[in-house]
C-alpha cells in the first residue's frame, strides 16, 4: 500500500499506521507526510502535531480547514492513541469526520493500537475473523478500521531482521556477513532502531572497507578480535569440547561476553531441536526454512547433528538455561559456570544435564 501512494501520489483522506515494528512505521510516516506536503512550499497547509492530549474536536477543526496556497491540507497526528478520548459531542464529531472526510486533506495518523495486532492476518482469513477481531477494539480506532485505510506494521521475525540489517548495511555501503549480523542482533535485540545506530558505527569503523565480519563487530565492541561467539558454536557444533573451552576462554577473560555466548548459543541449540524435528516429515531446505536456518548454513547445521545428536542437542538447551540462571542469580566465576556447561553438554555420559553445574548450585 505505502509503495502504492508514494508512486501514485493518490493520498486517502485517511491513514492510520500502527504496529510494533515502529522504526518501520516512523520511516515510512515521515516519507508519506514529505510526498505529501511537497506541494506546499509556504508550509502554510501543513501541520505535524502531538495527539497526546488533544482534544479530537481540534483535529476535527485542522482537517477540515481549507487548503491555503496548496491543493492539499496534510496533518500528521503522532500518538494519535493518546488523543483525549472523545465523549459527547466530541465522540460525534470525530466519526462523523471519519465518515465523510474532507476530500482535499490528507490525515496521517501514526498510533500505537496493541489490541489491534494480528488485524492484517485476521482480515485476510475473512470478515469473520475481522469483525470478531474488532470487538475488542475501541473507537475510535473501530471506526478507522472498517471505515479508512490503514496499514500495519507487525515486528519483524528473525530471519526478515536479518535480511533488514543486511540492506541497511548495503545503504551505508558496506556489506556484512552472516556472523556479523547475528552478532548485532544478539547485542541489540529486535530493535531496528538501535541496529541501525550500531551498523552506522560500523560503517565509520570499516573506514571504506567493504565488509564486516563478525571479529570487526567484536573488535568495534570490545577491542579483542582472536575468537568470536560463532568460532565457539562451531567448536560445540563439531562436539570438541577441548577446542571450544579453548575458545570460550578469551571469550570471557577478554571480552566477557557470557551473556551473549548464552544468547547465542540458546538460538543455536533451539534451532538444532527443531530442524531435528522437522527433518524427519519434510526435505532438508523445509525444515531448515522452519527452524530459521539460512539455506547457505544448513550443511553446518546437519554436521552438527549428526556429531551431537538428540540427546546432547537436548542437554545443551536445559544447561544453557541452568548456567544462566546460576549467572544471573549469584557471584560465582563466569568462565566457571560456563566451561563446566560446555563439558555438560559434550559429556559423552547421559547423566542430566545439571552434571558438572551442580557444584555452583550451593
Amino acid at each position: 500500500m505505502i509503495e502504492e501512494i508514494l508512486t501514485t501520489l493518490n493520498f486517502p483522506p485517511v491513514l492510520l499506521l500502527f504496529g510494533d515494528d515502529d522504526y518501520t512505521l516512523e520511516q515510512d510516516a515521515e516519507r508519506l507526510f514529505q510526498a505529501a506536503s511537497a506541494s506546499d512550499t509556504g508550509g502554510m497547509s501543513t501541520d505535524v502535531v502531538d495527539g497526546d492530549g488533544m482534544q479530537a474536536d481540534a483535529i476535527v477543526s485542522i482537517a477540515r480547514s481549507f487548503p491555503m496556497m496548496s491543493t492539499r491540507r496534510t496533518i500528521w497526528v503522532k500518538h494519535f492513541d493518546r488523543v483525549t478520548p472523545p465523549r459527547g459531542k466530541n465522540a460525534s464529531v470525530l466519526l462523523g469526520y471519519l465518515q465523510n472526510p474532507s476530500s482535499s486533506t490528507f490525515l496521517l495518523l501514526t498510533a500505537s493500537v496493541p489490541q489491534a495486532a494480528g488485524l492484517t492476518g485476521a482480515r485476510q482469513r475473512g470478515s469473520a475473523a475481522f469483525k470478531r477481531k474488532l470487538t475488542g477494539i475501541k473507537q475510535p480506532f473501530t471506526a478507522i478500521f472498517q471505515s479508512a485505510a490503514w496499514h500495519e506494521y507487525p515486528a519483524k521475525k528473525h530471519p526478515q531482521l536479518l535480511a533488514w540489517v543486511h540492506a541497511t548495511a548495503e545503504q551505508n555501503h558496506f556489506a556484512i556477513d552472516r556472523d556479523a549480523a547475528e552478532i548485532l542482533i544478539a547485542r541489540c535485540g529486535s530493535s531496528q532502531r538501535m541496529l541501525a545506530l550500531e551498523i552506522e558505527k560500523v560503517a565509520l569503523f570499516l573506514e571504506g572497507k567493504p565488509q564486516a565480519t563478525a571479529r570487526d563487530i567484536v573488535r568495534l565492541t570490545s577491542g579483542s578480535q582472536q575468537f568470536t561467539v560463532f568460532d565457539l558454536q562451531r567448536a560445540i557444533g563439531r562436539n570438541n569440547p577441548a577446542e571450544a573451552i579453548r575458545i570460550l576462554k578469551p571469550l570471557v577473560d577478554d571480552n566477557h561476553e557470557e551473556m551473549l555466548i548464552l544468547t547465542m548459543l540458546a538460538r543455536y541449540f533451539t534451532q538444532l531441536l527443531k530442524l531435528t524435528e522437522t527433518i524427519r516429515s519434510a526435505d532438508a531446505s523445509t525444515a531448515a526454512t522452519a527452524a530459521g536456518i539460512q539455506p547457505f548454513a544448513l550443511g553446518e547445521y546437519q554436521s552438527a547433528l549428526s556429531a551431537l545428536g538428540s540427546r546432547k542437542i537436548e542437554k545443551g538447551i536445559h544447561a544453557i538455561r541452568h548456567a544462566e540462571k546460576l549467572l544471573k542469580s549469584s557471584t560465582v566465576d563466569a568462565f566457571a559456570v560456563l566451561q563446566a556447561m560446555v563439558v555438560s553438554i559434550l559429556d559423552d555420559d547421559s547423566r542430566d544435564f545439571g552434571n558438572g553445574l551442580e557444584i555452583f548450585a550451593a
